[in-house]
């Protein structure tokens, strides 16, 4: 059976994704927003989320060797699809670092099977 994943994250400088990932999904994940209806006040708690929390729970990745990895990862597990949400701050470089390394990578996998 084919698996597939879903996953969010982001390439590129890690300052700039912790940025962006602050303004947007940090507040989230903690536990006192999980009921919460009112947005602002999620996207206000984000300031109690530190930069290295950040780094450790997103998907954010500098160098495309890490986001190879993680995908290994996956494989070695049985996904055999794989969805990247890029909410990176920019998307033709992600694109780049796909079309040049990724894909190249995976693709010589599939020629050796």
């Amino acid at each position: 059976m084919d698996k597939s994943g879903y996953l969010d994250g982001g390439y590129g400088n890690l300052k700039k994704l912790v940025s962006k990932y602050r303004v947007t999904s940090a507040g989230s994940p903690l536990p006192g927003n999980f009921n919460e209806r009112d947005p602002r006040k999620i996207q206000a708690s984000a300031v109690r989320v530190s930069d290295d929390l950040i780094k450790e729970k997103a998907c954010l990745f500098s160098s495309p060797q890490q986001f190879i990895e993680l995908m290994e990862d996956f494989r070695k597990v049985g996904l055999t699809y794989f969805i990247f949400g890029d909410w990176g701050y920019d998307l033709a470089m992600t694109i780049r670092m796909f079309d040049r390394k990724v894909i190249p990578h995976f693709k010589g996998i599939t020629k050796r099977r």
